[in-house]
């Protein structure tokens, strides 16, 4: 499962909702941004995401 990157996720969330979309500054790590892995949850304590892709996930 990977997380999208902002500059993917905030646009097309605000386009969902009817906003306008965000300006994001360059990033000093040369937009690599970070890496978000959230299986270690999964695996340690069971966890299970509602929505494993946040893409895909609605807006209420």
């Amino acid at each position: 499962m990977a997380h999208p990157a902002r500059n993917v996720f905030y646009p097309q969330m605000t386009r969902l909702l009817g906003m306008a979309p965000p300006h994001f500054r360059d990033a000093p790590d040369n937009g690599k941004g970070k890496i978000i892995d959230g299986s270690r949850i999964c695996n340690e304590l069971g966890f299970e995401y509602q929505y494993p892709d946040p893409l895909v996930m609605p807006m209420e």
